[in-house]
Order: C-alpha cells, then sequence, then structure tokens
C-alpha cells in the first residue's frame, strides 16, 4: 500500500529458508480452508515485533512475477507440477530453493541514475528475467519489471539498489 500510495519503487524477494512460524501459520490456513488441487498463495505481515498478521488468503496463483520468482528460485515450473499433481497426485519436483529470487520494479515517473542497459551491464549475469509489465501492475510493481536471482541475498539487494539509485 506505501508503494501505491507515495508511488514509490517496489522490489521483495524469496527466502532460501521459510520460518517455522509462518509454515505452521500456512499449514493451519491450507487445513482450515481444506485445500487440495487448487492453486493459492497467502500474504502475511511480519510486525517489529515479530508477530505475524494474515494480509490475504488467496485461492489462485499470486500475480505479476511472483510465480516466476518461486520458479528461477528453484529452477523449477510450477505450472506443470500443478499439472502433474492435478493429473497424476503428485509433486515430484526439487525445491531446495539454490537461489534467493528478487523481483525489482521500476516507474516510468521516476529519473534512475542507470539505465536498462547499464542495469543489464552491470548486473546481467544475475538479471534472468526482464519485461515490460501489464497497466493494472503499474502502480503496485512498476511499469518494467526484472527478476534477479544470485545464493546470496546481498547480491540481488545490490541489484535492486542498483536499478533503484535515483538520478
Amino acid at each position: 500500500m506505501e508503494v501505491v500510495n507515495t508511488d514509490g519503487d517496489v522490489y521483495y524477494y524469496t527466502q532460501r529458508t521459510i520460518p517455522a512460524d509462518l509454515a505452521q501459520a500456512g499449514r493451519a490456513i491450507i487445513a482450515a480452508f481444506d485445500l487440495r488441487e487448487r492453486f493459492f498463495h497467502f500474504e502475511f505481515f511480519r510486525t517489529p515485533e515479530g508477530r505475524l498478521i494474515a494480509l490475504e488468503v488467496n485461492m489462485r496463483p499470486p500475480g505479476g512475477l511472483s510465480l516466476d520468482l518461486f520458479n528461477y528460485a528453484n529452477d523449477i515450473d510450477l505450472y506443470a507440477q500443478w499439472a502433474n499433481l492435478v493429473v497424476h497426485g503428485r509433486f515430484d519436483a526439487r525445491y531446495d530453493w539454490p537461489y534467493f529470487a528478487c523481483y525489482i520494479g521500476r516507474k516510468q515517473s521516476w529519473r534512475y541514475a542507470h539505465t536498462h542497459e547499464e542495469a543489464l551491464r552491470h548486473h546481467g549475469n544475475l538479471i534472468v528475467h526482464h519485461q515490460p509489465m501489464a497497466p493494472v501492475f503499474h502502480r503496485a510493481m512498476g511499469h518494467y519489471g526484472y527478476i534477479a536471482r544470485a545464493p546470496a541475498l546481498e547480491e540481488v539487494l545490490e541489484a535492486a539498489r542498483f536499478l533503484h539509485r535515483p538520478a
């Protein structure tokens, strides 16, 4: 909401280890809704004190490039695995999270210190995907989106700082 209200930039990234309380909260929601063979995603806030607050329970895949983020973090295809689950009753991909994957959005209303071409030259080894975003995502996710991935969190955060550096 802050990004939309301030017309700010956004980035977010996957975690390689899911905190135990978050996994427990997710499993409780799955049990409460008796979820089977559906694509879903949940969104939580963590307060400064460390408490989890459920923000959304969605019975659909996540929007924007979020699913791509998960795929790149694991070198898997979640849509293929979902079909495999529905048709054959199994999820057989490895998902050990070898990478941190980071979505980085840029807005046309901002002037950036580095051009798109400079970003690809400087962080091209980390940027695994980039594309214009659909207009429905512009306010929250930006006009153009990048996915960076690396084994170390600091590497993708540096790519986000580079792409968001103001002119």
